[in-house]
């Protein structure tokens, strides 16, 4: 959640301007990475490619780290990220529009506790070593084709041979991780793959008990 108490969205799809870029590039001061976000503000046409943020990147992976190539517009290279907006309840939307989900809206409906903000995505195996920016695996100088969101109850672990799509999962043996909207990170499990409390826990505006226990 940035200073204005609201959360960062998806970014709306095919758009150079870097108010439209998804969560992960609005987030990067808050993990370190100001000199990255500061060089990609101030460069006049390509952000900076050849690095990755190891923040974004699930050691289980050992994935190759960034884009050398683009895919969907504005095809600039960088840095990838294994986790994923809940863009359910945090829309594909201009991080400029300033009528963004606020933590009291969260609080007021779902709860923090129970209302997920990002989560791992699933990766076919074989595309550990993919380099180049596509519909489920953009950089994060892009909007929200899907490469760095997922709206989805699919939760499963990588495996070989699936193709990529807008699944929920990781290389983990129980299940993967996800940060919820007051900061605690839990492992939900693979058998939770398309059930209610799966669901619920994506919705913000959900107002059924449920548990992930």
């Amino acid at each position: 959640m940035t200073r204005s108490g609201s959360f960062p969205r998806g970014g709306p799809a095919g758009s150079a301007t870097r108010g439209d870029w998804c969560w992960a590039y609005v987030l990067l001061p808050y993990i370190e990475q100001d000199n990255l976000k500061q060089a990609a503000d101030n460069t006049a046409v390509t952000p900076p490619g050849g690095v990755g943020v190891k923040a974004y990147l699930c050691p289980s992976r050992s994935r190759i780290q960034y884009a050398t190539g683009g895919g969907n517009a504005p095809t600039f290279p960088g840095p990838f990220t294994d986790y994923k907006i809940n863009s359910y309840s945090f829309e594909n939307r201009s991080n400029t529009d300033p009528n963004r989900m606020t933590l009291n809206v969260v609080t007021n409906n779902n709860g923090t506790t129970n209302t997920f903000y990002v989560g791992e995505g699933y990766l076919d195996v074989n595309e550990y070593r993919h380099t180049t920016s596509d519909n489920w695996e953009e950089c994060i100088y892009s909007g929200g084709y899907g490469g760095t969101s997922r709206d989805s109850t699919v939760l499963m672990k990588d495996y070989a041979g699936s193709g990529q799509g807008n699944w929920w999962g990781s290389a983990h043996t129980a299940g993967a991780q996800f940060v919820f909207c007051d900061g605690h990170v839990q492992v939900i499990r693979f058998d939770l793959n398309g059930s209610a409390a799966f669901g619920y826990a994506r919705d913000w505006k959900n107002k059924t008990p449920f548990t992930l226990n």
